[in-house]
């Protein structure tokens, strides 16, 4: 019974009708244990995907950036964001911060300590269900001044599509059930 209604809540949390991307947020009041990571213990990286599942009904996709806090650029740091477009409309291009097709989530403000890294998480909501397994090309950035030079370092690209993650919050929900 439990994982039937686990089941449902999640599917019902899916069932979103408009298209909008929509910048950081940071209050959570439930969140399902759905996670795809991808961690490849660099300094900094794009961690995983997540289903965001919020009271207020803005259900989507959240994107975790970690930074190896000793190697955060401290002192002179310009900006940061997520970047994310449909894998398709990216084809083969590099996905930078001047990619007119890409949404830039910007989280200069939006770091936080946790553990040895600076986290920020970038949030995209509303997706239509026609485009729950249409792959999303997701990279980070930050930008900071060396000297009078401001230098731009990204994360490895990343694709995630909404259903593959709410697969894995299937099974991570069923493994619970166990």
């Amino acid at each position: 019974m439990k994982k039937a209604m686990n089941k449902t809540f999640l599917i019902a949390a899916l069932s979103l009708s408009a298209v909008a991307f929509v910048g950081f947020g940071t209050s959570f009041a439930e969140s399902a244990s759905a996670e795809i990571q991808d961690h490849a213990a660099t300094a900094f990286e794009i961690y995983g995907a997540y289903i965001r599942v919020h009271e207020d009904g803005n259900n989507g996709i959240k994107f975790r950036t970690n930074y190896l806090a000793a190697e955060f650029p401290k002192e002179d740091f310009e900006a940061s964001g997520t970047l994310i477009v449909p894998a398709d409309i990216l084809a083969s291009a590099e996905l930078r911060k001047d990619t007119a097709t890409a949404k830039n989530l910007d989280t200069t403000e939006a770091w936080n300590i946790e553990g040895d890294y600076k986290t920020t998480y970038a949030y995209m909501y509303s997706i239509p269900e026609a485009s729950y397994s249409r792959p999303l090309a997701v990279r980070s950035y930050v930008s900071y001044w060396v000297g009078e030079e401001l230098v731009t370092e990204y994360t490895e690209t990343k694709t995630y599509a909404l259903a593959d993650i709410a697969q894995q919050a299937l099974e991570d929900v069923g493994n619970n059930d166990a």
